[in-house]
């Protein structure tokens, strides 16, 4: 039974082993983590677009302020130009003085505020931009993690339900044989077990001698290929 054992062995291994490299290799993984490289460069970005904003907010607030401050002002020194309450024409002068300087100043900070007002109206266009792209992207990196998580659900169904039959074959299996097998498969790329098609050996595609045919295999023992060293077993018709 160990031959057989050992057939059944690689079969279970080799399925289990491609079930694996599927799951490594899925097609839309690379994708995936190009994806997910964009999100964490747009997250950052994001992030340093609404910092910048934040900041010009701030200064048009400032600037906003004092203009209302400075209109204020403005407001109080002409009633007191034009109330009549002063008639004193040095101090009337001093009076059209200030306001002529506060509306200079008022001046100054409604272009201070006309320039901050367009950098917040282009960054804030270009982080809305940007919030867009984000949304998209996640929603495509949602979607890909979400079939890589089904995909991945499916295969570790499958290596659980041949995990167990290999459990079982493992019974039929001697310590010495597995031992061998394992050697063989690590050394042979993971096949260690081929099947002899008529006088080829399957692992190699090369011809065995025909020595090596007189000694018949079966069912209860093995040979290993000459070439390759793999263990071979009679191809069933």
């Amino acid at each position: 039974m160990t031959i057989i054992g050992l057939h059944e062995l690689q079969i279970i291994d080799s399925q289990m082993s491609r079930l694996n490299h599927d799951l490594e290799s899925w097609e839309e993984k690379a994708t995936l983590d190009q994806l997910v490289t964009r999100l964490s460069e747009l997250e950052g970005l994001e992030g340093k677009f609404n910092n910048v904003l934040a900041k010009d907010q701030q200064d048009q607030k400032r600037a906003e302020d004092s203009i209302a401050v400075l209109t204020a002002k403005i407001e109080k020194e002409e009633k007191k130009l034009y109330g009549g309450q002063i008639s004193n024409p040095k101090e009337l002068k001093g009076i059209e003085n200030e306001i002529i300087s506060l509306k200079k100043r008022r001046d100054e900070e409604e272009t201070i505020l006309l320039t901050v007002i367009e950098k917040v109206e282009k960054i804030a266009a270009d982080s809305s931009k940007i919030k867009k792209t984000l949304q998209t992207v996640s929603a495509e990196v949602d979607s890909l993690r979400s079939r890589l998580e089904e995909l991945s659900t499916e295969i570790n169904g499958q290596l659980k339900d041949l995990e167990a039959q290999r459990i079982e074959v493992l019974a039929t299996v001697s310590p010495d044989s597995l031992k061998l097998y394992d050697k063989v498969r690590k050394e042979s790329m993971g096949l260690a077990v081929v099947e002899l098609d008529g006088s080829t050996c399957t692992g190699c595609r090369m011809e065995l001698p025909a020595s090596e045919l007189e000694q018949d295999i079966g069912a209860d023992q093995f040979r290993r290929c000459p070439h390759c060293r793999r263990i071979l077993i009679k191809k069933k018709n």
